[in-house]
């Protein structure tokens, strides 16, 4: 039988060993957790975007190239809205933090704080939503829960839940997917996402492959090449679409019919163009209010169509 000083000795090595196993194994699991963070930027990515008026259509959004700012290194964003390739995305993956650059007038581009995925529940976070038709600052939001999902690439994706804090007067409910961004516009980090409004994300692909897809509006997801369909017999254009005075539309038919939607839907305005095929005509609507609106072209040689532009 051992004596009881080497009894004690005995014990005190073993709370000192649980003591070391338990910090043991709290620092593996920090480690863990730092390096469970999926990154928004790591490859070719594409939204797409889903909003229903007219039928239900998809606007597609990608990160295409790369480019270099300021001595920082952003990914190129692309698709509707940023034809002018004047978007930059880039990421912080050790403060699990996403930037936006994007045009700011004369002083050139301005840099915004997109996402945080480093904040934890009961944080508070202050919204921008540049050239989108939510406000450009949408004040402050209280992340109210976060909650695991795992997607369709087998990870386990953070789903982040917000609400306006007691000085926000604005009613949006902001959703953000960590390795995704927000599931409404892109760069509305605090738009709430509704296919009757400016749109909810539908399908996300990374490097082409599908990892999101939400179908209670769409039939499946596909991949889109991104390519004009070379069999469609009229082509129209219509730019920019983000519009302060006025826009352009070319490929016009005779007695082609326009009609303007604002975000609700409602009616706004009615067009019928009487000049010759191809034409191009300029379109005011300096008289509109700031938002975001619905183009729904329909003419003899085409199909119907439909374009959406904002108004600032």
């Amino acid at each position: 039988m051992k004596p009881v000083i080497n009894q004690f000795s005995d014990l005190i090595k073993s709370v000192i060993s649980r003591k070391l196993s338990l910090l043991l194994l709290f620092i593996l699991s920090m480690q863990i957790t730092a390096q469970n963070y999926i990154p928004m930027l790591d490859a070719p990515r594409q939204w797409h975007l889903t909003t229903c008026f007219f039928g239900c259509s998809n606007d597609i959004y990608f990160t295409n190239g790369d480019t270099t700012l300021q001595g920082l290194n952003y990914k190129v964003l692309d698709g509707f809205h940023y034809i002018s390739r004047t978007f930059l995305f880039r990421e912080e993956l050790t403060n699990q933090k996403v930037f936006l650059s994007y045009p700011a007038g004369a002083k050139g581009n301005e840099e915004v704080l997109m996402y945080d995925f480093s904040l934890t529940v009961g944080d508070s976070f202050n919204m921008k939503n540049p050239i989108t038709p939510f406000p450009t600052n949408g004040g402050v939001y209280i992340l109210d829960s976060i909650i695991p999902k795992v997607l369709l690439d087998g990870l386990n994706h953070r789903f982040y839940y917000f609400s306006p804090s007691n000085t926000n007067s604005d009613s949006q409910l902001p959703i953000w997917v960590e390795g995704i961004g927000s599931l409404s516009l892109i760069n509305a980090p605090g738009g709430t996402p509704d296919v009757n409004g400016a749109g909810k994300v539908s399908c996300h692909f990374r490097n082409g492959t599908l990892i999101y897809s939400q179908l209670d509006s769409l039939s499946d997801c596909s991949f889109s090449t991104l390519k004009i369909d070379e069999n469609q017999e009229v082509k129209i254009a219509i730019y920019p679409t983000i519009v302060k005075d006025n826009f352009t539309i070319e490929g016009l038919d005779l007695h082609t019919s326009l009609e303007i939607r604002d975000g609700q839907g409602r009616l706004i305005m009615t067009h019928t163009f009487d000049k010759s095929s191809g034409a191009v005509y300029l379109m005011p609507v300096s008289n509109l209010k700031k938002g975001l609106y619905f183009i729904h072209v329909i003419g003899k040689r085409l199909m119907p169509q439909t374009f959406k532009f904002i108004k600032i």
